[in-house]
């Protein structure tokens, strides 16, 4: 048998189990029967909460670091020109004449004007960024030793190499080296990329 009982003039309908429910705005309201008395038990407002991934926030089966190996390297062959040389220095603003001044350079140990230092140490990030770990690759740090001068029309060759996996991070460490034409190291240091995602196929 169901009783009908009134609670701050809304109806209530109360279960032989002593408890009841009412029905306001489509939900489902609890109450119980206390020292003979009908009360509402307080209401929990629930809230829909939608979580957003970060772009950074990878998907671990489709990390490009799963397909990487300590050792692979890559590499690539870059002549850097007089006029390569103007627009960095138009660019960085380092106008310095150990770059540009052939008379200047007479009286230092170059001899001639010298590749900016930094300009070498951004020849890596065409690998990082188009080839290897590729696209969607962020550059965390990157370490420079300046071993030897580097002068405009000279062949260069770029080399990384996988040093360290940091799986549980997304982070790879990389050995960077530069040689010039005669096979000599000009440039070394350390690199830490975050791989990216892979692109869907």
């Amino acid at each position: 048998m169901v009783r009908v009982a009134r609670l701050r003039s809304r109806t209530f309908k109360r279960s032989t189990e002593g408890a009841c429910r009412r029905k306001q705005m489509g939900s489902v309201h609890p109450c119980l029967m206390v020292g003979g008395t009908l009360q509402p038990l307080p209401l929990i407002k629930w809230r829909a909460v939608s979580f957003r991934r970060s772009s950074y926030l990878f998907d671990k089966e489709k990390q490009m670091i799963k397909h990487m190996k300590v050792g692979e390297t890559r590499r690539y062959r870059r002549v850097i020109t007089k006029d390569d040389v103007a627009r960095f220095g138009s660019l960085s603003g380092d106008t310095n004449k150990a770059h540009f001044d052939d008379v200047y350079t007479q009286t230092t140990m170059f001899k001639k004007p010298i590749v900016h230092g930094m300009m070498l140490g951004s020849l890596f990030s065409r690998i990082f960024g188009l080839d290897y770990p590729g696209e969607g690759t962020i550059y965390c740090s990157q370490s420079l030793k300046f071993l030897k001068p580097v002068y405009p029309d000279e062949a260069l060759d770029v080399v990384v190499t996988v040093k360290a996996i940091i799986l549980e991070k997304n982070r790879v460490i990389f050995s960077t080296e530069i040689f010039d034409q005669a096979g000599d190291c000009v440039l070394t240091g350390e690199a830490m990329l975050m791989p990216g995602k892979e692109t869907d196929q």
